[in-house]
């Protein structure tokens, strides 16, 4: 068990159809970092493959963007400037780093 209570803040991204790594194990990840208490999100994507987000531009890349986003937010209490939610919008090598747009927290 690699879970302690000293574990850094986990987002977890799984596609329920990824053939290459169980969707179970980051259930079991899930329920593990739950017992720790340490903060945390999980984003099950049930019509999503392995590296669903391949694409940034397509449904995986935007929802896996979205959530990136929203968890670094929650987790920094950052609020992103003007300039940064620009950036992200224009450039797609900084849309996993983009600013938040948060409607709710990780548990």
């Amino acid at each position: 068990n690699w879970v302690t209570p000293d574990a850094a803040p986990t987002l977890l991204l799984h596609g329920v159809n990824d053939s290459l790594v169980w969707y179970r194990h980051s259930l079991r990840l899930d329920h593990r970092l739950a017992a720790a208490g340490i903060p945390r999100a999980f984003v099950a994507l049930p019509w999503a493959t392995h590296a669903f987000e391949f694409n940034l531009h397509g449904p995986g890349g935007q929802i896996g963007t979205y959530a990136i986003e929203w968890f670094l937010q929650v987790v920094t209490g950052r609020v992103p400037s003007p300039q940064a939610l620009t950036a992200s919008e224009t450039d797609s090598s900084a849309g996993r780093a983009a600013a938040a747009r948060p409607t709710g927290r990780a548990s």
